[in-house]
């Protein structure tokens, strides 16, 4: 029988297996590495949906609730005075520091000011609902001097202040809440620097004031700026300023508004007669600072003769003698001067005319109607714009009774409105640019108070959702 034998399958000599396996190995390396970037580009050609952002930002709400800090008074027979510039009525609850003591609930009356006489203590002004929005209140004492309460800021500049026998002032610190409060008290003068440990974290419990004298706590002459920084809580802050000619006659006192560092600044409000007037400048910043000082009259602001460009050291004070300079200047008709810096300064123009202290601060311009409580005595409202301008000056006397007057505001141009000898508040509303402005109030003595934007809102902040 014969046997079928199949045939052998011949194997492929070595060297070929071995190509064969290479060029396998090679093709996988290739595509390991091929592959991830090819893949890589496709995503990127993908555009992905986008993300919601979970945070919101802060909304904007009318106010509801309105607490202003109120200085002590100069004497006792100081009065205070409470308006709203929202043509509503309502009650407003007046007392002390903190809620200790009684509340006297005042009934504001939509077209003039209700009155409080409370004493020379501190007190709070608190309004809700309706009442809250453009709530504003002032102190006022003989001399004239005023002063309009204040929300709490975080920081402010007093520049222009005094710790000798001769010219001294006074910081009042009035905490309205309940929790304590902390401040630092920054000093500089005319060689730089004032070291003033026991003006570091100053704790003012909750509810309370506390007065700092600083002929007591720094003794020093010349002249001083303050930066208050608060730093927990919240604090209203004050000054008195007190100018003593030493056995020359009655000391004067008045208010010393706070300010912001500005490179332009705009200070209205030189008191008639003669007396002694001064510039203060003070610069806070590591570099010097050049200051071009002009005369402000009704249709003009000029560089006076004689005046040079300011230079003001790094963290330091210059006070510039002007009675020379504005004397005349204010027979002719100067209502202020003006202040263009190479860098950021504040400035106080202090007047000293017949026994009476006037201190007056660079304005602020607002945009949206505001207003002034007034003093016993006769007032005028100054008015400027940087830009073509028109605003309505409206006047209240105790009864309510009005006078309005329309003004045209161009730049170097400052109008002057002269209020009824009654009148006990004012109205400016400004129309299609921002306006600077300033009442000055002369009974005996002057006043002079800034025209400033009123808190009608408040921000609510954002909320950021827990969920992806």
């Amino acid at each position: 029988m014969t046997q079928n034998r199949g045939r052998r399958m011949a194997l492929p000599p070595p060297e070929r297996v071995a190509r064969g396996l290479r060029a396998r190995l090679n093709v996988t390396a290739v595509l390991a590495l091929v592959l991830p970037l090819l893949t890589v580009g496709a995503l990127s050609l993908v555009r992905q949906a986008d993300v919601a952002d979970p945070r919101q930002a802060p909304s904007e709400t009318a106010l509801d609730l309105a607490v202003l800090a109120c200085p002590s008074g100069i004497t006792e027979d100081g009065v205070l005075r409470v308006s709203s510039a929202t043509s509503e009525a309502g009650s407003v609850d007046v007392g002390p520091v903190g809620g200790a003591g009684s509340t006297t609930s005042l009934n504001v009356p939509a077209d003039t000011t209700a009155e409080a006489r409370p004493g020379r203590d501190p007190v709070t002004v608190r309004a809700s609902g309706a009442m809250a929005p453009a709530l504003s209140a002032a102190r006022a004492d003989a001399g004239p001097a005023a002063t309009s309460c204040v929300a709490p800021q975080p920081e402010q500049w007093f520049t222009g202040l005094g710790a000798a026998a001769k010219h001294s002032s006074v910081l009042e610190l009035v905490n309205p809440d309940p929790g304590p409060a902390v401040a630092d008290i920054s000093l500089i003068a005319s060689r730089g620097p004032v070291e003033a440990p026991s003006l570091r974290g100053i704790t003012v419990p909750g509810g309370s004031s506390l007065r700092v004298e600083l002929a007591r706590e720094i003794p020093l002459r010349g002249e001083i700026s303050a930066e208050v920084v608060v730093s927990r809580g919240r604090v209203g802050v004050f000054v008195v300023d007190t100018y003593d000619e030493l056995g020359r006659g009655n000391a004067g006192v008045d208010w010393l508004a706070a300010q912001q560092p500005s490179e332009v600044l705009t200070i209205l409000g030189l008191p008639s007669g003669a007396g002694s007037r001064a510039l203060v400048v003070a610069n806070d910043g590591d570099d010097e600072a050049r200051v071009v000082v002009r005369v402000v009259t009704s249709d003009s602001a000029f560089r006076p003769e004689g005046l040079d460009d300011i230079r003001v050291p790094p963290h330091s004070v210059v006070r510039v003698p002007l009675t020379g300079i504005l004397g005349q200047a204010v027979k002719d008709g100067a209502v202020g001067v003006q202040l263009e810096a190479t860098r950021p300064v504040t400035a106080t123009l202090r007047s000293f005319v017949a026994g009476d202290i006037s201190d007056a601060v660079p304005l602020t311009p607002f945009s949206e109607a505001t207003q002034a409580i007034l003093p016993d005595g006769q007032s005028t409202v100054l008015l400027s714009s940087a830009f073509v301008a028109a605003a309505e000056v409206v006047s209240y006397n105790g009864d309510g009774d009005q006078k309005t007057s329309a003004v045209d505001l161009s730049p170097g141009r400052t109008v002057s409105v002269k209020l009824p000898k009654d009148a006990v508040l004012v109205t400016v509303t400004p129309s299609s640019a921002p306006v600077r402005g300033a009442v000055v109030t002369t009974d005996g003595g002057t006043s002079v108070l800034g025209l400033r934007e009123l808190v009608r809102t408040r921000l609510v902040p954002g909320l950021r959702s827990a969920l992806p």
